[in-house]
């Protein structure tokens, strides 16, 4: 073990709306740290990068599951959940659904868009298991966060 400081990593997760590969997630999510990508391992692994991550198909409007423990003080890119999850958007050219922990309303979510938007959605509470955003809830603009209204 090294004499240095624990590791501050912080738990970053969320849903993406496509997966478009392992790969291609690892890649985005060093880019949006500003790390090289073998600092972003499969959480099962070993080693002591900046970022594990894991990825898990679900259903619903949202088609996968993403958690990242991120060592914030080795990554330069990171700049908070908010501007992570808008980043990662625009990376992946995808949606992200995730909790930003400004409600304690359950059915609450901000949706991170590539064009680095971000709005305040709600999901269907009696779809059981599956994540599908509730049409009854028009997207409402969220300012700040890295997104623009």
């Amino acid at each position: 073990m090294s004499g240095g400081p624990p590791h501050e990593r912080v738990l970053i997760a969320g849903y993406l709306r496509r997966f478009d590969g392992w790969s291609r997630l690892c890649e985005a999510m060093a880019a949006v740290l500003g790390v090289p990508p073998s600092q972003v391992i499969a959480l099962e692994a070993s080693g002591d990068p900046v970022a594990f991550l894991s990825a898990r198909t679900q259903h619903g409007d949202f088609a996968v599951a993403i958690e990242a423990f991120v060592d914030r003080t080795r990554a330069p890119g990171f700049a908070g959940k908010d501007a992570m999850m808008a980043a990662l958007a625009r990376q992946l050219g995808v949606e992200i659904l995730y909790d930003d922990g400004g409600s304690t309303i359950p059915y609450r979510w901000v949706l991170a868009s590539p064009e680095g938007k971000r709005f305040e959605v709600f999901e269907r509470p009696d779809d059981g298991p599956d994540l599908r955003l509730d049409p009854a809830h028009a997207p409402r603009p969220l300012l700040g966060g890295g997104g623009k209204p």
